[in-house]
């Protein structure tokens, strides 16, 4: 009877030490320490539609994310600020990164190449999230999402510096440009017949649309840009014309050496000013002209004495020519170049029409 008692208690601390070798084998098997997750409610978080995740584990020697994701995600760039020796698996929807120091990582950086989507507070029941689409070469970016909870009070501070900062270097840019333009503005020739014209393209939107036509002779190929603006280029005598492009930001530049004169350095090569062709111009912005203009005059004629200005469209020209006064003059023509219309803008863009067409 005590043999079978010992057998028993024998066979009851075996299953007990078996279940403890099991427990202690899944706890270990999962790096050491039990898992800790975070499940989070989505649809009370603001997140970008391409990405985002659903769960957050935690183990002793990794982090995964359980995520839905409109691109797979072993097709994609993952990475975290918290810990940059971090490696990334993936098993299916599973985003898996290794790390020593699995609990610090609270942060998530993921990117295909053309949209970046960023996560904090992963170890709390509601993180955030912010995501970018699009940026410009110029290092310009907007991100979109629960930037107030994102960011830190430092974050924002430091955002409203540099939005400041941003602002005074555009008004200071804004300056310079206002500044120089009519230093250049005018012809310039150099001995070869290649050229630049430098003229006043009116205004857009309350901007001052200054263009630039530069002109190779011996390849008979001409650049004309609108909106150029005008600026020193950091060293002494030496300045830049420059005209972005586009919504990404191409640009086209020409830098110049400038001593003060009637000629400027491009490439090596020496463009003289042409004349008084800067001064006729001048004098010919004002109302006095618009009101005295011949109607019969060509819009091509107009243009070699103001310099081009123009949008085409449905069979018309649109014309804005900036005045001495700070006005504007708008010219319509139609699709033979005749003048249809004359109005005068004055600077609180009260506008007068002084010549319309009788057909």
């Amino acid at each position: 009877m005590e043999k079978k008692k010992a057998c028993k208690t024998g066979f009851i601390a075996m299953i007990a030490l078996i279940g403890t070798l099991f427990i202690t084998g899944c706890i270990f098997g999962n790096g050491g320490t039990a898992p800790e997750y975070y499940a989070y409610d989505v649809q009370h978080i603001e997140h970008c539609g391409f990405f985002y995740i659903s769960k957050t584990t935690y183990y002793g020697d990794r982090v995964e994310f359980h995520v839905n994701s409109r691109y797979e995600p072993n097709k994609m760039d993952f990475s975290t600020p918290d810990d940059a020796n971090a490696t990334v698996d993936f098993q299916k929807n599973t985003v898996i990164l290794y790390s020593d120091h699995p609990s610090d990582i609270t942060s998530l950086d993921v990117s295909n190449g053309w949209f970046e989507i960023h996560f904090r507070y992963l170890n709390t029941s509601e993180y955030a999230c912010i995501w970018r689409t699009w940026a410009d070469d110029l290092g310009w970016e907007k991100y979109e999402g629960d930037t107030d909870r994102y960011y830190t009070e430092e974050e924002k501070k430091q955002q409203r510096e540099a939005e400041e900062r941003a602002r005074e270097l555009r008004e200071q840019a804004e300056k310079e440009d206002e500044e120089l333009f009519p230093v250049f503005l005018g012809k310039w020739v150099s001995d070869d017949g290649d050229f630049f014209e430098i003229y006043d393209a009116g205004s857009s939107h309350g901007f001052s649309r200054h263009g630039v036509r530069y002109h190779q002779n011996d390849s008979e190929y001409t650049e004309d840009y609108a909106y150029f603006k005008f600026s020193k280029n950091g060293q002494e005598n030496a300045y830049r014309m420059t005209h972005t492009e586009g919504d990404w930001g191409i640009q086209i530049a020409y830098d110049i050496e400038y001593d003060g004169g009637n000629s400027f350095l491009y490439l090596g090569k020496e463009f003289t000013r042409v004349g008084s062709e800067a001064e006729i111009q001048k004098s010919n912005h004002t109302r006095v002209y618009f009101e005295n203009l011949d109607k019969e005059s060509s819009y091509e004629k107009i243009v070699e004495e103001l310099g081009p200005c123009g949008f085409s469209g449905s069979g018309i020209i649109y014309c804005i020519w900036q005045l001495a006064d700070g006005g504007e003059a708008r010219v319509v023509f139609d699709s033979e170049g005749k003048i249809v219309m004359i109005y005068i803008a004055d600077e609180d863009n009260k506008v007068e029409r002084i010549y319309k067409r009788e057909y």
